[in-house]
């Protein structure tokens, strides 16, 4: 369940969003994983939080765009990693954007964050950076860019803050406009992070391809979501027949909900920790349309190494300090009347460390969506789940400065 929204305090400069969620989730991705409400077990919890975000943006002198942003979060969960305390978590975030008026093929932006997040008597995670970009479009199809800054943050040590340089350099090109390829590589404050991501579309199909190593700051919001989910392809999908990104967007919500498909339906569980870690993925998914039958599939794998030697709280890194994830699912969808609808979804989701070994969960479920006359929604729930459970150590402790 959640709710958001958005408003216009002074006209086209002054906004506020705020947004409220509550959702059951995962407790451990080493116990057994559901979809949705299938196989329900002890391996969840109900999380629930909130946050709101004022902010004002404008144009600068005619010049350049502006956005200045605050954005403050809170969460808590009655199991897993939050049960100890709520996870608070402050920011700063500020944008400017420009053209050159001498190379209008020549834009620029200069970007600051500034973060702060705590949980329970844990020390806080702090974060901080200054970034410049110049980008230049070789032509319609091709833009390149370069950008250089500066990082500060404790993420290998409490304690101890470091400043470390940035230097990223990509490239976008759209050979045709249903292609997209985007190329990033750079050095950070992990080492080597890059980016690669392919998108393509057809009037009934779409299929994205992505290949990232990045850091992952979750109390922060720093991290990247599983890429390819049922809206986004949709949505992708309805491209040329729907121009419009506000009636697209709407169109998108109606069909995955007339199908009873999940806009988001992750492959496996995110890891249950407020630390930082390293994260590798490769991920590939695709969506095809057809008069009354569509199909979705994803498939992904991660490699999350956790960043310094922990920070007390017992989560997944308690159990390894590396974690692997492999898996797929997928769906099928059959328009039986304009009134009913057909579902069939499976998956099968497969975590493991090095002193764990690999066990996987397989749920899938048949089921007519809510809707289909008075009738209650039938559903047949099946699966194999291991029933093997690994028991995390004892808490460490690590006392707030």
């Amino acid at each position: 369940m959640s709710a958001n929204g958005k408003l216009e305090l002074v006209d086209n400069w002054l906004f506020i969003e705020a947004s409220q969620n509550v959702a059951q989730t995962t407790t451990s991705v080493f116990g057994t994983q559901s979809v949705g409400n299938v196989q329900a077990n002890s391996n969840r919890s109900e999380t629930s939080g909130y946050s709101i975000s004022p902010y004002i943006q404008g144009r600068l002198a005619g010049a350049a765009d502006y956005e200045l942003r605050f954005t403050g979060r809170k969460a808590r969960s009655d199991g897993g990693t939050l049960a100890g305390g709520a996870d608070t978590t402050r920011s700063w975030t500020g944008r400017l954007d420009g053209v050159s008026t001498m190379f209008p093929l020549l834009g620029w932006s200069l970007s600051a964050a500034d973060g702060v997040a705590s949980q329970g008597t844990n020390a806080d995670t702090r974060f901080r950076s200054l970034a410049g970009r110049v980008s230049y479009r070789i032509d319609p199809q091709v833009s390149v860019f370069v950008s250089t800054g500066r990082e500060t943050d404790n993420f290998a040590d409490a304690a101890v803050e470091e400043t470390r340089s940035t230097r990223r350099a990509g490239l976008d090109w759209a050979p045709t406009e249903r292609t997209l390829v985007a190329l990033m590589k750079g050095q950070g404050a992990i080492g080597d992070v890059y980016n690669f991501d392919f998108s393509h579309r057809t009037a009934r199909s779409a299929w994205k391809f992505s290949h990232s190593r990045s850091v992952a700051v979750p109390l922060l919001g720093l991290s990247r979501a599983q890429a390819g989910t049922n809206y986004d392809l949709t949505y992708a999908a309805l491209a040329s027949s729907i121009p419009d990104p506000v009636a697209r967007a709407a169109a998108t919500t109606q069909a995955l909900a007339q199908s009873g498909v999940a806009p988001n339906a992750p492959v496996y569980a995110p890891i249950q920790t407020t630390q930082v870690y390293i994260e590798e993925q490769q991920q590939a998914s695709f969506a095809l349309f057809g008069v009354n039958n569509s199909v979705f599939f994803s498939a992904s794998r991660s490699s999350s190494e956790q960043i310094g030697a922990g920070s007390g709280v017992v989560d997944d890194f308690s159990q390894s300090s590396d974690i692997e994830q492999s898996g797929f699912n997928g769906s099928w969808t059959h328009k039986l009347t304009p009134d009913a609808t057909l579902t069939l979804r499976g998956g099968v989701s497969a975590p493991q460390g090095p002193s764990i070994p690999r066990h996987r969960s397989k749920p899938c479920r048949c089921c007519l969506p809510p809707g289909w006359g008075q009738r209650r929604r039938p559903a047949l729930n099946c699966g194999r789940p291991d029933t093997t459970r690994m028991q995390p150590p004892g808490p460490r402790t690590t006392n707030k400065p």
